[in-house]
């Protein structure tokens, strides 16, 4: 799991990439330096040099993370479509739904749920406050707010500020840091 991570957060690599080749902004001397030693390091950690026994199937996921990132940043930080950030967040949420729907349909994921009460923070609860809580406060409030900060900050920063809160504080959340 810590090669995916490593792997997805060379989004942040990706949006400097993208900013300089697409819309001409030239990465300055320390966003390209800190970007060659993210670089360096992964090289280092992956052991690319060495006999390694890396997963193909994982890299692959891993890189098609980190161009999940990439877009998220770069479509979060467009505030020429007027769209509000909820919007958008409820755009890609949906689109992600959909995309589980679909594969749970197909039989290529396990779909199942049940109902019961749970364990949640020490007492038993009805399985609703777990899923509000996870639907409300870790995504929608995060996304929204991971939006409207890209749009202040701009593609490239708001890509390395969400890495570092993302990756060095929190290594097992299943999507991009909002």
């Amino acid at each position: 799991m810590g090669v995916a991570l490593l792997l997805e957060y060379l989004g942040t690599v990706l949006v400097v990439g993208w900013m300089w080749l697409r819309h001409g902004q030239r990465p300055h001397r320390l966003t390209a330096i800190g970007s060659a030693i993210a670089l360096g390091g992964l090289a280092l950690i992956l052991d690319v040099f060495g006999d390694n026994h890396l997963d193909p199937v994982g890299v692959l996921w891993g890189l098609g993370a980190a161009i999940g990132l990439a877009v998220f940043f770069v479509m979060s930080a467009r505030d020429d479509n007027n769209l509000p950030p909820i919007t958008v967040a409820g755009g890609g949420m949906a689109v992600g739904a959909a995309a589980l729907l679909a594969l749970g349909a197909v039989g290529a994921l396990p779909m199942h749920a049940t109902f019961g009460t749970v364990e949640f923070a020490g007492h038993r609860t009805s399985w609703l406050v777990p899923v509000l809580g996870l639907s409300l406060v870790a995504a929608a409030f995060s996304y929204v707010a991971g939006i409207s900060a890209a749009r202040r900050l701009g593609a490239r920063l708001s890509s390395f500020v969400g890495a570092d809160r993302g990756g060095l504080r929190g290594a097992s959340r299943l999507g991009p840091a909002g």
